[in-house]
């Protein structure tokens, strides 16, 4: 899902116990939007997120949202190119809550579809 913060959010919803969705929401003014580049991944039993950046190709960070939005039980791990080069990979089972800069993911949502 994405917020008007302008993140990309993917949450695993067996570790959900409440969700409230606004009927009206509003979009934030520019200068309050989420201007990080970092990826963060919340992993499960974990006090702290895992915060890491993307590199120039953004397709592998569309993929690993579209995976775990269609459903990552069928896949043991997933990830992306982190911004050394390196491939990141998490167990799929493992990850709560994912947050990323929204114009990144949809930047790489156009890669990936192409």
């Amino acid at each position: 899902m994405d917020t008007v913060e302008g993140l990309a959010v993917a949450i695993s919803l067996s570790d959900l116990q409440l969700v409230r969705f606004p009927r009206n929401a509003v979009e934030f003014p520019s200068d309050q939007k989420h201007k990080e580049d970092d990826v963060r991944v919340w992993l499960r039993d974990r006090e702290n997120s895992i915060i890491t950046s993307t590199d120039e190709e953004k397709d592998s960070l569309s993929a690993f949202f579209i995976l775990l939005e269609s459903g990552a039980e069928n896949m043991q791990f997933l990830g992306f190119t982190d911004v050394d080069g390196e491939l990141t990979l998490f167990n799929a089972r493992e990850v709560v809550l994912v947050t990323a800069p929204l114009h990144e993911v949809r930047e790489g949502y156009q890669l990936y579809l192409t």
